[in-house]
């Protein structure tokens, strides 16, 4: 043992490393201490450098590191990975990490899933509709799963924070997007049936429809040509959503008027700024499909005109009445 006075401090420097408190994320957590019993020192200094020195080219090489020698923290460090090539406006690349080292976990269930909430969250700013119809069908797939083993409620995160919610309300969450990529890639019946999926476990968790998922029913609905079903959807959308917003002290709020086709609904904002919204949403909706009913009439009236011009008239020659209508109908 060495007696000297400079061996003493590096031994009391040592002792008193080990005592100290943890360093703390600009979040309050504990940050990973190089060294500690079952942490890697390559994934703690990756921390380091992320939160603490904010050099974030540092730290990804570190956590790239960390991921390709398949180190006990190898998981966080991708999911660290991908928040740090986020932070460096790499959204693209994020995605690229993300499939290029999530095969090396093919069975952890619970990875793929956190993996693929990022995944969305990369489509969505990348206005990516295939992937994002892609990925909501594989958390799909996860939360039914955990419903048929009768699970209950949800883990997510929300502006940093953890919250619970039901499985129905996370299912009716994620039809809702599904639908609405579909409907943006013009999958109109695909997006209906998906949405309609999602007003069952809307239903399921609130007990009443989400006006919102209706009025894009609605508009799948009339891309099909059912004209006449989407104005029976958007009427009892309208009504629902007036009653919604009729409440005492609630006049303020949204306006005053009727919700056209619902009766004389009184056509007014409900207590928040959202059932506002889905109110006047309903609303345009309702003209719009108005002004396409009125188109669609003119047309009929206009080819019962035509035809009527094409019948032969009494005592003269022309068409028959058969050969008319097959004219009609051609054109």
């Amino acid at each position: 043992v060495d007696p000297s006075p400079a061996a003493s401090a590096n031994a009391t420097t040592q002792r008193e490393r080990e005592r100290a408190p943890p360093l703390r994320t600009p979040s309050g957590g504990g940050l990973p201490r190089a060294g500690a019993t079952g942490v890697s020192a390559t994934y703690a200094e990756a921390k380091h450098a992320q939160l603490t020195r904010k050099d974030l080219p540092t730290a990804l090489t570190l956590m790239v590191a960390e991921i390709e020698r398949r180190g006990e923290y190898a998981q966080s460090a991708l999911k660290d990975l991908v928040c740090i090539l986020k932070q460096m406006g790499r959204h693209d690349d994020a995605v690229r990490a993300i499939e290029r080292y999530r095969g090396a976990w093919p069975m952890d269930e619970r990875l793929q899933e956190s993996l693929d909430n990022m995944l969305l969250d990369l489509y969505k700013h990348s206005r990516d509709l295939d992937g994002q119809i892609e990925v909501t069908g594989n958390l799909i797939a996860y939360s039914l799963k955990a419903l048929s083993e009768g699970r209950t409620g949800w883990m997510i995160r929300t502006a940093g924070c953890k919250n619970t919610v039901s499985v129905h309300r996370r299912l009716s969450t994620l039809f809702r997007l599904r639908g609405q990529a579909q409907m943006q890639r013009g999958r109109w019946e695909e997006a209906e049936e998906t949405l309609s999926r999602a007003s069952e476990h809307e239903r399921l968790h609130a007990k009443e429809d989400d006006l919102s998922v209706n009025i894009d029913r609605a508009a799948c609905v009339i891309a099909t040509g059912r004209l006449l079903e989407a104005r029976d959807l958007l009427v009892r959308t309208a009504a629902a959503a007036a009653a919604a917003g009729n409440v005492p002290g609630n006049a303020a709020a949204g306006g005053g008027g009727e919700v056209p086709g619902s009766g004389g609904a009184p056509f007014r904002g409900g207590v928040g700024g959202s059932s506002v919204g889905t109110t006047r949403r309903v609303a345009l909706a309702l003209r719009a499909l108005g002004d396409l009913l009125e188109r669609f009439t003119t047309e009929v009236k206009d080819a019962a005109e035509a035809l009527q011009v094409s019948l032969p008239q009494p005592g003269g020659g022309g068409a028959t009445v058969g050969e008319a209508a097959a004219a009609a109908a051609a054109a």
